[in-house]
């Protein structure tokens, strides 16, 4: 009688423990699903989180496949946030971190395709005379002592990290008035 009675209990609390992992399985998958709709990513993806850890439902496909649309959505929101601040960077490593989860992702391949554009060290070199723009102004650009690109101002030009450029501007006579050349040299740092 013993036994039957020790045996029904281990049964009851089986079921007990089912019925309260099932329970919480679900508060966390209709919170992570709820936290998605509401575009709150970091919460989302904690429930999630949650909802996988729950015994019995650790490689759930489902709740996977929705813990990693999550992770995209926060992803791709951190991504804009970073945009709307200028932090190129972290557009860059958050596009980066989408694309390692979907890599046909649409709109994190255009953020890194921005960001990319955007990390392009460039100098933007305009010569004035007199507080006007100097008419016939012709930019130099060397690297290593050899000329690169000869342009009229104003210009810009894309630049290697970690190169010493230098920038030379030759101004055309001008009413019997000759210029001396301008030059100045420049090291291109990563942040």
């Amino acid at each position: 009688l013993w036994q039957q009675a020790r045996d029904q209990l281990a049964a009851a609390v089986q079921v007990a423990r089912e019925q309260k992992n099932a329970a919480d399985f679900e508060t966390n998958l209709e919170r992570g699903r709820a936290m998605a709709r509401q575009q709150q990513w970091l919460e989302a993806v904690s429930a999630f989180q949650q909802a996988l850890k729950v015994p019995g439902h650790e490689e759930d496909a489902a709740v996977l496949q929705e813990l990693t649309a999550a992770r995209i959505g926060k992803q791709l929101a951190a991504a804009r946030d970073a945009q709307r601040r200028d932090d190129w960077e972290a557009v860059l490593r958050a596009a980066n971190d989408v694309l390692s989860l979907a890599n046909d992702n649409e709109a994190a391949a255009a953020l890194k395709r921005v960001a990319v554009d955007k990390l392009i060290p460039r100098l933007a070199v305009h010569a004035e005379l007199n507080g006007r723009p100097a008419e016939g102004a012709v930019v130099t650009l060397m690297r290593d002592g050899t000329s690169q690109r000869q342009v009229p101002a104003p210009a810009t030009f894309e630049l290697d990290l970690n190169q010493t450029y230098t920038v030379r501007v030759d101004l055309a006579p001008h009413q019997n008035t000759y210029y001396r050349p301008f030059e100045t040299s420049y090291l291109v740092k990563h942040k």
